[in-house]
């Protein structure tokens, strides 16, 4: 089985990397300020509007309004330029955009081949990319490259009068993001993430969050006991901890403590034979691997425990035993039945504790350290 299923947990593991990875323009922490209400957008929500030529090749209103965007970003540490920018009514069009992370043990860098810049009302600004867009990491002396592009991508931000974020709205539809084995697709994806009173860090302490996902695909799991497709996955978050910074190893290395990085609440999943609901705590351990504890009821868990049977093949004798105990609670009619477990993620291992229905403990799958070489 491949390492890096996320059995019962994954759908928490994931939003926790939806969370760091999909806010790219926020800017430094700003007062609090509840997110603001979802932007609807249609099936192909780009404009068609290209890029209009700069005329004499400089365009002083679009670069003017292009380094008021940036100067919060640059403040934060993020190296922010483009090849191209020219005014498009109150728009204004970029081409080659390319933010640069601060020195770090993980350099990174993101490269949108074109993007819009679009006021709207009050404090809000909308970074629309308009084209692939390259994402290069580098981990462990490991670099990696990703090009990720959709049909429909929007990064709204709201900023306070000082230019920090307050809220960040982003939705993305008909995802894609290659350069692995075989691309990672999604069909629909909202991150929705209310930033805290301002204490110096990118997303301060007691911000929240909601994450919400349709059909994420992850060719990876193909073999697996639930299959590549996710079906369904929401989450409301609470940062028990901050992310100091755009440094991403920087900003981790206060999770490694012990303590809650990361509350989950209202979990809900679909992935193949598994629908669960739930919530959590999430942090990371000494080694960087993903840690904590889920509380989560599993509808029809006969079935799910038959998906993981046919991968895993479990000793004999255990999956008798659990069957015995678990047909003792779900009565005649396991598909209606939903009961609850414990999922602890500890020391690499994800397991499901089968101490309190007097059954021996599961290990269900490993994790990986988020701070390890990056993949090919």
């Amino acid at each position: 089985m491949d390492r890096n299923v996320m059995i019962f947990g994954g759908g928490a593991i994931l939003v926790v990397g939806a969370a760091i990875a999909f806010v790219v323009a926020t800017g430094d922490g700003g007062s609090e300020s509840p997110a603001p209400a979802t932007l609807p957008m249609a099936a192909d929500d780009r404009p068609t509007t290209t890029t209009p030529a700069a005329p004499g090749g400089i365009d002083a209103e679009a670069l003017a309004r292009f380094g008021a965007w940036a100067e919060p970003l640059r403040a934060a540490g993020l190296t922010v330029t483009q090849e191209t920018a020219a005014a498009d009514g109150t728009a204004t069009a970029l081409t080659g955009l390319s933010i640069t992370g601060p020195p770090d043990a993980i350099a990174w860098q993101l490269v949108m081949s074109s993007a819009r810049i679009e006021p709207g009302t009050d404090a809000r600004v909308t970074l629309r990319p308009t084209g692939p867009s390259a994402l290069e990491y580098t981990v462990g002396g490991v670099t990696a490259r990703r090009t990720i592009d959709a049909s429909a991508l929007r990064i709204d931000v709201e900023r306070d009068p000082a230019g920090g974020a307050r809220s960040v709205v982003v939705r993305a539809r008909d995802l894609t993001i290659e350069g692995g084995d075989a691309p990672i697709t999604l069909a629909d994806g909202e991150l929705r993430l209310a930033i805290a009173e301002a204490t110096g860090e990118l997303v301060p302490v007691r911000s929240t969050a909601t994450v919400t996902v349709r059909d994420l695909v992850l060719p990876g799991q193909a073999g697996g006991p639930l299959g590549t497709t996710i079906s369904t996955l929401a989450a409301d978050l609470v940062f028990d901890r901050g992310l100091g910074g755009w440094g991403v190893a920087a900003a981790l290395e206060g999770w490694q403590l012990p303590g809650t990085g990361l509350s989950l609440a209202n979990i809900q999943m679909e992935w193949g034979a598994l629908d669960l609901t739930g919530t959590g705590t999430l942090t990371l351990d000494s080694e960087g691997r993903p840690a904590g504890r889920l509380l989560v009821e599993v509808a029809d868990p006969l079935m799910v425990l038959d998906a993981f049977h046919v991968v895993l093949r479990f000793d004999r004798d255990l999956l008798a035993d659990v069957y015995a105990a678990l047909l003792q609670e779900v009565g005649l009619d396991p598909a209606a039945a939903r009961l609850s477990f414990t999922v602890a993620i500890a020391d690499g291992t994800i397991v499901l504790v089968g101490a309190d229905r007097g059954i021996p403990d599961i290990a269900l799958g490993t994790v990986l350290p988020l701070l390890g070489p990056a993949g090919p």
